[in-house]
């Protein structure tokens, strides 16, 4: 258990570290030995870059440090071309193992007036590899102490935890509103229908432009009542599918009659002027007649033959 705390507490410290600055330049920490002991001193690179011009202030690292004893510590400025590369080294020891934090800090850059700053990120160090495991068979000396409060990690996490349990409520309600809503072909066909006598005037004899569009509506409701795809067929190509499709005898002739008006209305634009011998307000109704036998033939209860 207390290491399954530890590796949460450090997984949170190292995804929620105070990310450097935008305008700030980053400082590299890092250990030059990979087996750490304790009581055994051990090197630490602090490496950085940024604009020759600035004057990077002292840093007191046996402060920043206090966790660890420090034996020696050099630093140098080189500078190449309008760049200069700071290196500091350390020499560092622990007296006992545990789990060691190395702090984010900054080196503060100075160019007359203008100030920016290099900043570090914060590194866990564990001395030895498998102190933590070690120490939890320990309960008499529990692990070192971190140097930081545990309090406001607790309310992110609750922050983060409703935050993620409102975007699923969110989604999921979004998911049922994109659900398709069920269509009923026979009121769709005859809104349209209505529709269309209001668009175009119906006195006058049938023109091409509604033909096509009266053509559409029919051939809409075929194909959402009888799965044919008939808004992708000629009207020859409609009535044979219409043909061999299986169906009680009576729907078939109803289907065909429906199928013979819509390859009538395709036929319109070839004939001379692009108009039809009958008027539009003719046209409607006669489709309208049609689709309403269609629609009572298939909703009149189906008699089982006699075996």
């Amino acid at each position: 258990m207390v290491r399954f705390r530890l590796a949460i507490c450090c997984g949170l410290s190292l995804a929620f570290a105070s990310p450097v600055a935008a305008n700030d330049f980053p400082l590299d920490v890092l250990p030059l030995e990979t087996e750490l002991q304790p009581g055994q001193p051990f090197q630490l690179a602090i490496r950085g870059q940024w604009p020759a011009k600035y004057t990077p202030s002292a840093v007191d690292y046996a402060a920043v440090l206090s966790s660890f004893t420090v034996h020696e510590q050099t630093a140098q400025n080189v500078v190449e071309g309008e760049m200069t590369t700071y290196e500091a080294m350390l020499s560092l020891s622990v007296a006992k193992p545990g789990l060691y934090v190395i702090p984010a800090f900054r080196i503060e850059l100075v160019h007359g007036e203008a100030s920016v700053a290099a900043q570090s990120r914060r590194v866990f160090l564990e001395i030895p590899k498998g102190a933590v495991a070690a120490a939890e068979l320990r309960d008499n000396k529990p692990l070192q102490r971190l140097p930081w409060d545990l309090g406001w990690l607790g309310w992110l996490a609750a922050i983060l935890a409703t935050a993620g349990l409102l975007a699923v409520a969110v989604w999921l309600y979004l998911q049922r509103k994109r659900q398709p809503v069920p269509i009923d072909p026979y009121g769709e066909f005859h809104g349209a229908i209505t529709a269309l006598r209001g668009e175009f005037d119906v006195e006058v004899p049938l023109a091409k432009e509604p033909a096509f569009r009266l053509s559409h509506v029919a051939r809409q409701y075929v194909e959402r009542k009888s799965d044919i795809a008939a808004l992708e067929m000629t009207g020859r190509e409609l009535l044979a599918a219409l043909t061999q499709k299986t169906m009680p005898e009576t729907q078939r002739q109803l289907w065909l009659a429906l199928a013979e008006r819509c390859r009538e209305l395709e036929a319109v634009k070839y004939r001379p002027g692009g108009v039809s011998d009958r008027t539009f307000a003719a046209w409607c109704a006669d489709l309208s007649r049609q689709v309403d036998a269609v629609e009572t033939e298939l909703n009149r209860p189906q008699v089982e033959p006699a075996s």
